[in-house]
């Protein structure tokens, strides 16, 4: 899709609620037993997947807000700067890890309206500035612009997340 392509916002509003649907699918399925029992090679359960998933939507809000992505991934910004993404998922994912599903889900919604919120409140020209253009003002990150972002991180980072929750429940299977 090119620039002059952007769709309008109601597409990404679109774009974040069938995601969530895709969420609550998954969740609805497998339940709480299958999303917080089994874990993946690397120790996460399917309830920490959904809060990776809220923890980086939390970050591009900051970010857009004028933060930075560390804040709103609570952690430290030279962990996120070391660019180290196991580490920086890692840290993440220790502080949601006493959450209950109910609270992971509760907070994916808040976190999903604020972003929804965020998004509605820019101007078609915003949602076209690139990465670099938001905090920290960083040259060299040659990201696509903003709607790419917001679609990448509500589309397909969920798509992926929902196939490694799938794969962690159907150990067993």
């Amino acid at each position: 899709m090119a620039d002059d392509d952007l769709p309008g916002k109601d597409a990404l509003f679109e774009a974040m609620v069938q995601s969530r649907t895709r969420v609550q699918e998954v969740v609805d399925r497998l339940g709480e037993a299958r999303l917080t029992g089994p874990t993946d090679a690397a120790g996460w359960t399917g309830k920490d997947h959904l809060s990776h998933l809220t923890a980086w939507e939390r970050s591009l809000v900051s970010w857009l807000k004028g933060g930075t992505r560390a804040a709103g991934l609570g952690v430290g910004e030279d962990l996120f700067d070391s660019r180290d993404t196991q580490a920086v998922n890692e840290a993440a994912r220790q502080a949601t890890r006493d959450q209950s599903l109910d609270e992971v889900l509760a907070d994916h919604d808040r976190i999903r309206a604020e972003l929804r919120e965020q998004v509605a409140s820019m101007s078609r020209d915003n949602l076209l500035r690139p990465y670099s253009h938001y905090p920290p003002d960083d040259p060299a990150a040659t990201v696509p612009p903003v709607y790419r972002r917001v679609l990448r991180v509500v589309g397909s980072h969920v798509d992926d997340h929902l196939g490694y929750i799938k794969a962690i429940a159907a150990q067993d299977d």
